[in-house]
């Protein structure tokens, strides 16, 4: 898997962030739910293109602080999202990302 990492909107590609994190915006392009504002975003992909967890903390975080709110999505075989579910089953800061592959998710 391969990682990628953001310390805010600003460098995030406009057809990047629609690709990885279109779960996050409604037709407007407006965030759904999430202030992405002033966040760090991680993430991790399939081995493709395809953004298996995202990761959103404050700027200048740790990937091993517990500070973390993690999502996990999945694809149909013709890569489009057909689940998206969070760590401990809710959006709380309260995940390491280091430990995102081996958190309970629903």
């Amino acid at each position: 898997m391969s990682t990628e990492h953001y310390d805010n909107t600003e460098h995030v590609q406009p057809a990047l962030a629609k690709r990885t994190l279109g779960v996050l915006f409604n037709g407007s392009d407006y965030v759904v739910g999430v202030d992405i504002t002033a966040t760090t975003i991680r993430i991790d992909y399939n081995g493709g293109n395809t953004a298996i967890y995202i990761g959103w903390a404050a700027p200048g975080a740790l990937t091993s602080d517990s500070v973390w709110r993690i999502s996990k999505h999945a694809y149909d075989v013709a890569e489009n999202l057909t689940s998206s579910i969070w760590a401990d089953g809710d959006t709380n800061f309260d995940n390491e990302w280091d430990e995102r592959a081996s958190l309970s998710y629903s």
